[in-house]
């Protein structure tokens, strides 16, 4: 099986019992029990926060024996599926290095924490170790949800865009907080404003619209100055804030082109095929000789592959990279879509 050899190249593994585990745990539309326990895990996940958080308050809402049991439960749990994870990722390696998986480990990484400490929390309020079952905890549990929120990556490609014209925005904060706090300090008395540092904070919880009231402007020049700060923060702020927006907007409405080469890009990876093997994968099913896969080539192709794509996502991917509507596709097409960080390296030639 030729594509057999041309995922087995590495380091990668595929027998049923790997493919049946990691399609349950990574693929919901692989099957019932793995949509069920997709739309299971962010519930139990934020269960389990609310579990934590309730042994925080006063008196404890859950303590003792009950909330030891409950708490090494999940330990557990969540320890068995990191374990199932790794045992039975296609390539480990791979899996070690995935942040999901480090989240997942510190997730479960109390359990070892607890059996140090005969599975029973420090009763002093300030132990570092209290602490860190009863605070950072929950933080790591609620993080460990993001590996079912494929659409967080859409935030995050919109903060990157947004980026781009941060540093400009940046130093133009700089220099209008500069420029206040410079004037505050030099008209309000020094009883109330005694330093730059404090001049500084005041014009940054302005410029906010915080306005903690901690400090307050008391001379007439001074609120002058303030009320100037206000107006200017109010006309800037909305300049930042508009790019972001604008920038998800724009994202959100190509979002499901954007979550398809995602998971298309993953699941390649994920079973050991990379860019370059898009150019040979293509020649096993192009039946024509022509260098092009029709609709029904490519779905074959996508069988063959076994990467969990369902058929109604198969020919959403056609359609997505067959841009000129002409009926069919070539591995460069493929590439430029779904690893347009590689296509550069193999198809254009370097300029003389």
């Amino acid at each position: 099986d030729l594509i057999a050899k041309i995922a087995n190249k590495g380091s990668v593994r595929r027998n049923p019992m790997v493919e049946m585990v990691t399609n349950f745990l990574d693929d919901p539309e692989s099957g019932r029990f793995a949509n069920m326990y997709d739309r299971m895990m962010p519930r139990l996940i934020l269960i389990t926060v609310f579990v934590t958080l309730s042994q925080s308050v006063e008196p404890p809402a859950l303590a003792g024996e009950h909330a030891t049991v409950i708490e090494t439960a999940i330990d557990i749990f969540f320890t068995i599926e990191i374990f199932m994870r790794i045992t039975f990722s296609p390539d480990r390696l791979k899996a070690l290095k995935s942040p999901y998986n480090y989240i997942d480990i510190l997730s479960a990484a109390p359990l070892g924490l607890r059996m140090m400490l005969n599975f029973t929390i420090p009763e002093n309020d300030t132990d570092p170790v209290r602490y860190m079952l009863l605070c950072v905890v929950p933080v790591v549990r609620t993080v460990k949800v993001l590996r079912r929120f494929k659409q967080f990556q859409l935030l995050i490609r919109a903060f990157k865009g947004a980026f781009e014209a941060l540093p400009v925005l940046l130093y133009t904060l700089g220099v209008i907080v500069l420029t206040f706090s410079a004037l505050i300090y030099m008209t309000e008395p020094h009883d109330n404003v005694t330093c730059l540092p404090e001049a500084v904070w005041l014009a940054i919880v302005t410029m906010t619209t915080v306005g903690y009231g901690d400090i307050t402007p008391v001379s007439p020049i001074g609120t002058v100055v303030v009320s100037v700060l206000i107006i200017i923060s109010s006309l800037y702020m909305a300049m930042p804030l508009g790019i972001i927006g604008y920038t998800f907007t724009q994202i959100w409405k190509d979002k499901d082109r954007i979550l398809l080469m995602s998971i298309t890009r993953e699941r390649l990876d994920q079973w050991g095929y990379s860019a370059r093997d898009i150019a040979n994968l293509f020649k096993i099913v192009d039946d024509s000789g022509d260098g092009e896969l029709d609709l029904d080539e490519f779905k074959d192709l996508v069988r063959k592959l076994r990467i969990g794509l369902q058929e109604h996502q198969t020919a959403m991917l056609f359609n997505m990279i067959d841009k000129d509507g002409g009926g069919t596709i070539d591995d460069e097409e493929f590439v430029r879509a779904v690893f347009p960080n590689e296509y550069k390296e193999i198809y254009q030639k370097p300029s003389r």
